[in-house]
């Protein structure tokens, strides 16, 4: 039976914070092994993912039966149990793939908590399957340790948008292999279970339109971001549905220096790891994302719908843990030490979210189906 938390019992919790920390530790203490197994099989060409296994299980676990998130619990809830059609379904402004999703379990299996682990699922192995695929090239447990710290949490209460931020993560694998059409394909289906998704068409064309410089590309976006701020009030017109609320919803926080926080640290560390690293092309894509990611974050803080597009930039996991490998490879002493670096990092954005979202996303304590509540 689906345990239904009521609204009104969701306080910090440092109990709550040491389970999700040690989450955080389990996984990437996991995925380092891993990666000391990958560079023993490097010399007999075998390869073995039990830890990825083990990581994957924990994550699809705690949050394929979860309760906990303001969302899961509220309008996602609702919309479930009303879709015995599109017809019938409560919120008829949801994308259609998520609508379908919805209509499909309701009608088969009809219990949410099944639900909410098939979105655990598609949440989750996207992510441990990207990792894995590239296990030879980048940093396995840096990897992990950021998707865990940064993207994995939020994504307990807004579902929708975390599942097609993983679910894209296929286009930028397509987009290293200068598959156009793919890339395309996939940024297209994840749209189809958040809209949101189609903000990846701005690297998907800074990084196949090569003509254009990414000095160039950076002086269009800022540029747009200026033309973006002196004409919000006729922009937000365009936004209608669902997504009214959070458009009208305006913080006016002023140009969002949290936003060059996180990305600026990321950012240099691509521009030192290019010396480490002769793939120039691995390089535009990752600036290609960054840069967009700057951009929709800055955006967020005069429309916060914008605010929310951060999740489509989960590839900076990817691109992180690339360059923390080959900085390592060519100078263990500074890979060592930029690794410190990059989990501080990533336990600091996560005790950052935790402390200011925990009562807006409704994410402590937490709690699942079998009436845990920690």
């Amino acid at each position: 039976m689906y345990y239904y938390q009521p609204l009104g019992e969701f306080s910090w919790s440092t109990q709550t914070l040491y389970f999700y920390l040690a989450v955080i530790v389990a996984c990437y203490f996991f995925s380092k092994q891993d990666q000391v197994i990958i560079l023993l099989n490097r010399y007999t060409n075998t390869s073995s993912s039990w830890g990825m296994i083990l990581v994957g299980g924990i994550l699809v676990f705690v949050k394929g039966f979860s309760t906990t998130g303001k969302d899961l619990i509220q309008g996602y809830y609702l919309s479930f149990e009303s879709a015995l059609s599109f017809k019938n379904i409560r919120d008829p402004t949801l994308e259609y793939g998520y609508q379908l999703l919805n209509i499909v379990i309701r009608n088969t299996v009809g219990q949410y908590w099944f639900f909410v682990l098939v979105i655990g699922l598609l949440t989750v192995i996207p992510v441990c399957q990207i990792v894995w695929k590239y296990h030879n090239e980048i940093d396995v447990s840096i990897a992990i340790l950021m998707y865990v710290s940064i993207f994995y949490y939020p994504s307990f209460s807004l579902i929708r948008i975390y599942m097609a931020s993983s679910i894209a993560l296929f286009a930028f694998a397509s987009m290293l292999y200068d598959k156009k059409i793919r890339a395309l394909i996939y940024i297209i289906i994840a749209s189809f279970f958040h809209v949101s998704m189609l903000v990846l068409l701005i690297p998907y064309t800074i990084y196949f339109f090569k003509k254009i410089s990414l000095g160039v590309w950076g002086v269009i976006l800022v540029l747009l971001t200026i033309i973006i701020f002196s004409s919000k009030s006729y922009l937000l017109g365009f936004f209608g549905g669902r997504y009214a609320g959070y458009a009208l919803n305006n913080a006016s926080n002023g140009i969002g220096m949290e936003q060059f926080i996180y990305y600026v640290p990321i950012i240099l560390l691509v521009l030192y790891g290019k010396y480490y690293d002769e793939d120039m092309s691995f390089y535009s894509l990752s600036m290609s994302y960054l840069m967009s990611g700057l951009f929709a974050g800055i955006i967020g803080y005069e429309i916060t719908i914008f605010g929310r597009i951060q999740a489509a930039f989960l590839p900076i996991i990817i691109i992180v843990a690339y360059y923390v490998q080959k900085i390592k490879t060519d100078s263990p002493y500074q890979g060592r030490f930029i690794e410190f670096l990059v989990i501080i990092y990533s336990l600091t954005r996560c005790v950052i979210y935790l402390s200011q979202y925990y009562n807006i996303d409704n994410i402590m304590p937490y709690t699942n189906i079998f009436n845990w509540i920690i």
